[in-house]
């Protein structure tokens, strides 16, 4: 019940508001996959050929936190933020 988020590949330090800098291991296919057919759907300049390098999977417990939602926010800390 605590967890309330999963990061894979690149690790990210919340505290810092930074990614690890150590080699992360790979998304897994699926991942990938999943993540190039959204965005091959949009009309982003680049074509939408990006290359991913971590995934967060937030957790929810509506059943026991009806509170528990992600609100609207913007991350600030990437690099390149172009897209």
């Amino acid at each position: 019940e605590r967890l309330r988020w999963v990061t894979l590949g690149a690790q990210y330090d919340w505290a810092a508001r930074c990614y690890l800098d150590h080699q992360a291991p790979a998304l897994p296919d699926a991942v990938l996959q999943t993540a190039q057919a959204a965005v091959s759907s949009l009309p982003l300049p680049s074509g939408g050929q990006h290359q991913f390098q971590a995934a967060i999977c937030n957790f929810y417990h509506a059943a026991r936190r009806p509170s528990d939602r992600l609100g609207g926010h913007r991350d600030d800390v990437e690099p390149d933020a172009t897209s």
